[in-house]
């Protein structure tokens, strides 16, 4: 495999496991809590998370039809895709079980992919353009800038339910 390819598949698979850390001291009931003064859930950034992750690796990188390549429920899209606002109903959301599904999936999915990409449409620019990144190399490297974002919302979210720091 390619060192560039290699490298962004480690740093993928090293911010899963920084966000699947944080996941796993979460009380199922945490995902769900809106703690005050927020306008989010755990649930919320953790479909969100898988939405994003399947988006900039099949739409922006690899250039497939991400809709074709296995199922994110249009459900799903509509309740944390690109633009959406957090739904506070625990009612919205799918259990615990089938959101942490849902992003191993999709993970597995890019891991498998990735190693399939030719190495030299890393250095072609993205279109339309985005203000995070401007290659597709660039847009892999988002792929876990966008997740740590979010972890950290997990985390502080974590916090305000009462639970003491990881570290």
């Amino acid at each position: 495999m390619p060192e560039r390819i290699q490298r962004l598949l480690e740093r993928i698979e090293h911010t899963r496991q920084y966000t699947n850390n944080i996941l796993d001291h979460v009380p199922e009931d945490d995902w769900y809590r809106v703690p005050d003064s927020v306008r989010t859930t755990i649930a919320w950034q953790a479909i969100h998370i898988a939405w994003a992750q399947r988006g900039l690796v099949f739409g922006r990188v690899a250039g497939m039809d991400h809709t074709t390549q296995g199922m994110f429920p249009d459900s799903l899209v509509k309740l944390a895709g690109k633009g959406t606002v957090p739904s506070l109903k625990r009612e919205d959301y799918p259990a615990v079980t089938e959101i942490r599904g849902l992003m191993s999936a999709i993970h597995q999915e890019v891991l498998d992919v990735l190693p399939t990409i030719n190495e030299s449409i890393l250095d072609d620019v993205i279109d339309p353009p985005h203000p995070c990144f401007a290659t597709k190399e660039q847009a892999l490297m988002w792929v876990s800038g966008h997740e740590l974002t979010h972890a950290g919302q997990i985390s502080l979210l974590r916090r305000l339910c009462g639970h003491e720091p990881l570290r």
